[in-house]
């Protein structure tokens, strides 16, 4: 069973009776979504917001590049085609054509993935939090400033 995040207004009323505001609300809402995970430091302890998010995206850069960095350039392609995907889709449209798990290449197969990406039952790959899609366009710059996207 799929375990859903909370919904913003009940996170916001426990976020709201710690001490943040309403705009430090919707930094955090909007870097990393409801995910409990995530929003755990922030939810037990007053912090500064833009101290924890900074950290939290230099997270997340690194373990995109724990994923790409061991990878072959054809296997680097095809996963930066798979993150591009996975960004610009609307995963609540099931229409939408989501990249599964025989997509991804045998490396990543085999590596740890799980930070980035979650694999649903049906194989449906999509990214791991709202933190991590959220950091997705700042990877990408970095491997285009290198050209290693060509």
């Amino acid at each position: 069973m799929y375990l859903l995040d909370p919904e913003i207004k009940e996170v916001k009323k426990t976020l709201v009776a710690k001490g943040y505001s309403d705009d430090e609300c919707t930094k955090i809402f909007s870097f990393c979504g409801t995910r409990l995970r995530l929003l755990q430091p922030l939810l037990y302890n007053k912090l500064d917001v833009d101290v924890y998010l900074q950290g939290l995206q230099e997270t997340m850069e690194e373990q995109y590049k724990t994923i790409l960095k061991p990878l072959s350039k054809e296997d680097k392609k095809r996963m930066v085609q798979i993150f591009d995907t996975l960004y610009k889709i609307n995963p609540s449209n099931p229409d939408e054509i989501v990249p599964e798990w025989d997509d991804l290449p045998t490396d990543v197969q085999k590596a740890d993935y799980s930070k980035v990406l979650y694999v649903r039952r049906n194989e449906n790959l999509e990214f791991q939090s709202q933190a991590v899609r959220t950091v997705w366009p700042i990877i990408r710059k970095e491997y285009e400033k290198r050209n290693e996207l060509r």
